[in-house]
C-alpha cells in the first residue's frame, strides 16, 4: 500500500522523468508560425541518439498524426522544418518528439498555430470573359467567286459556313449565279434574324 510519502516520490520522479525525454522549448504555447515558410523546432537532447519529429493536431486527449516532420535524424536540439504551404490554419497543432523510428519516449510541445494555409471551405475563383457576339457565312457561288457577308447577331454564336452550290450541265451561268445570290440572300437574312 502506497503512503503519502511514497506517493509523492512517485509522483516527483514522474516528473523528473518526463522532463527529461527531450523536453521541446519552441515552439512555445500559443505561438503562432506561418505556413510556407521555414520554422526551427528547439528542444534539450537527452541520451538518444537520433529522434523522430511528427505534427499532431487536435485536442489533448485526441491527438491525431498529421505527418512526419523528419525520421531518424540526429538528436541535435534544433531542425529547421519548411511548413507546407499547403498546410490548413488551426491552433491545436503540436509537435511530437520519440526517440529512433519507434515512437518510444514520446514528448510533445505545447499547443501553437498555424496560419496562411489553405482550408478546405476556401472558394475557388475563375476568371471569365464576354465573347464577341459576330456571325459570318461564306458561299461560294458556282461562277468561282467567293460572297462573304458579315454582321453582328446579338448571340454568343459564333457560325461559319461554306456552301457551294452546284452547276447543273443544263443550266446556264446566269441562272446558276442567280440561284447562288438568292439562296446567299436567304442564308444571310436567316442568321440576322437569329
Amino acid at each position: 500500500m502506497f503512503s503519502m510519502r511514497s506517493f509523492g516520490i512517485f509522483v516527483a520522479s514522474t516528473a523528473v522523468l518526463a522532463q527529461s525525454l527531450n523536453p521541446i522549448s519552441v515552439p512555445s504555447s500559443g505561438q503562432i508560425v506561418t505556413a510556407g515558410s521555414a520554422f526551427q523546432i528547439k528542444w534539450a537532447p537527452d541520451n538518444a541518439s537520433t529522434i523522430t519529429l511528427g505534427l499532431r493536431q487536435g485536442p489533448a486527449n485526441n491527438l491525431l498524426n498529421v505527418s512526419i516532420i523528419a525520421s531518424d535524424i540526429p538528436n541535435l536540439g534544433l531542425f529547421n522544418w519548411l511548413i507546407p504551404s499547403t498546410m490548413p490554419p488551426a491552433n491545436n497543432y503540436a509537435i511530437q518528439i520519440s526517440e529512433g523510428t519507434t515512437g518510444a519516449n514520446s514528448n510533445y510541445s505545447p499547443f501553437f498555430g498555424i496560419t496562411g494555409g489553405s482550408t478546405s471551405n476556401r472558394t475557388a475563383t475563375t476568371n471569365t470573359t464576354t465573347p464577341k457576339t459576330t456571325s459570318s457565312a461564306n458561299f461560294t457561288l458556282p461562277t468561282g467567286k467567293t460572297a462573304i457577308a458579315t454582321g453582328n447577331v446579338g448571340t454568343s454564336l459564333q457560325a461559319t459556313s461554306t456552301l457551294a452550290a452546284p452547276t447543273p450541265s443544263t443550266t446556264k451561268k446566269s441562272e446558276a449565279c442567280t440561284f447562288g445570290a438568292s439562296l446567299a440572300l436567304a442564308l444571310l437574312g436567316s442568321l440576322v434574324m437569329a
